[in-house]
């Protein structure tokens, strides 16, 4: 349940495997991906995407940045899967309507510096997911921390930490948990980053 959730909403992020948690820049994306490089950089910044999936299925997210006085920098975005529309039909053929399905994630997400290298970050969302005539919720957060040296840093993130608030059925769904550690290098005279994810 909620496997959406860890979808890569941005091409730049799939193009790297879906999985870029080692990239500390000014990019929105990857801020909400891993929240403890949310920074001053990404202030007033916002990313839009969309994909025309396979058949009807299409997802999309919305990504905004800013920095909040005497809070530090704030990070919100919706993403969204729509499964297409269904023809709803009785048990013998005859179509008696149809129905779409989708699911959502509501996100806020905030970043503290706590020494010159060491950066912890949190993300709280709200989960959605609307299947034919029944539907869940789930509150969840992302936990992660980064330590920045010169030309490298090593990140940990610690993903989809929370339950179902709402369930499809009498049955205790668990949300898509997932521990990353992650590490990059980049050379001193070449324009090249080399970055390890497990």
């Amino acid at each position: 349940i909620f496997d959406f959730s860890n979808l890569s909403f941005s091409s730049r992020i799939s193009a790297m495997g879906g999985d870029l948690i080692t990239l500390y820049d000014s990019d929105v994306n990857v801020a909400a991906l891993n929240p403890s490089y949310l920074n001053n950089d990404v202030k007033n910044k916002i990313s839009l995407s969309f994909v025309d999936y396979y058949s009807d299925i299409n997802y999309f997210s919305t990504v905004f940045a800013s920095n909040v006085d005497n809070f530090g920098p704030l990070c919100f975005g919706v993403f969204g899967i729509n499964y297409g529309n269904f023809v709803e039909s009785d048990e013998i053929g005859n179509i008696i309507g149809d129905f779409n399905s989708g699911e959502y994630m509501f996100l806020i997400g905030s970043s503290k510096k706590l020494s010159n290298n060491l950066y912890i970050g949190s993300n709280l969302k709200l989960l959605y997911s609307n299947l034919y005539n029944i539907s869940s919720m789930a509150l969840s957060t992302d936990l992660s921390a980064f330590y920045s040296l010169k030309n490298s840093g090593f990140t940990i993130l610690f993903k989809n930490i929370g339950r179902t608030i709402k369930n499809y059925s009498n049955i205790n769904y668990k949300l898509p948990f997932k521990i990353q550690i992650g590490a990059y290098n980049k050379l001193k005279y070449l324009p090249l980053t080399f970055s390890l994810v497990y």
